[in-house]
């Protein structure tokens, strides 16, 4: 999904101006009747989602949309406001080395389906690529459900971790965790010819 949205401020301007929204008022920040386009975004404190949620503020705010910073000091307050409905976007993450979690997400009956959101292809797509066995067809029905999330936009998928790891040419038999996040030394070895 690398690059599936490219920045572009010019035509998220336009297409805020096409759906009728101008900064009638000179305040840098674009209305409609009068009223400031605002979006609501939980932000919990773990991780880098902080910084990431500032950098990601001072990104609308280039295009004329106030994006106001909730904070939620846990999961469970974090959970509470996702039940609410009173925000536009939450901060959230999961990992799995398996797409299979995307269900809990995405399916209209989800566990974690935090938008309420229902579309029976992507249901379809979703329990049939949790079913398959045959690798391909899994992979590409995953593929067509990411297509259609991306699509309608149902995630704003941000990587705010970047493991850097370092190594000589003289080490061989590096491997990494399933996540890739950290690496696995047991069967490292030296080759000095390599140095």
């Amino acid at each position: 999904m690398t690059g599936r949205y490219a920045y572009d401020a010019n035509q998220a301007r336009a297409l805020l101006a096409s759906a009728g929204f101008a900064d009638s008022d000179g305040n840098g920040y674009v209305d409609f009747a009068g009223v400031d386009l605002e979006i609501t975004v939980l932000v919990p404190p773990w991780g880098l989602i902080p910084q990431v949620s500032q950098f990601l503020q001072e990104q609308w705010r280039e295009i004329g949309v106030r994006a106001v910073l909730q904070q939620v000091p846990s999961r469970s307050t974090l959970l509470d406001a996702f039940a609410s409905g009173e925000y536009n976007l939450g901060a959230y993450y999961e990992f799995g080395v398996d797409p299979a979690f995307l269900s809990r997400y995405f399916t209209t009956n989800g566990a974690n389906n935090y938008t309420g959101y229902s579309d029976s292809n992507l249901d379809n797509l979703l329990l049939e690529a949790e079913r398959q066995m045959d690798a391909q067809a899994r992979q590409s029905l995953y593929t067509q459900a990411q297509m259609l999330i991306m699509d309608r936009a149902l995630i704003l998928p941000i990587r705010d971790y970047v493991n850097l790891n370092g190594y000589r040419n003289s080490v061989s038999g590096l491997a990494f965790d399933a996540y890739g996040f950290y690496p696995i030394l047991a069967n490292i070895e030296l080759n000095p010819t390599n140095s």
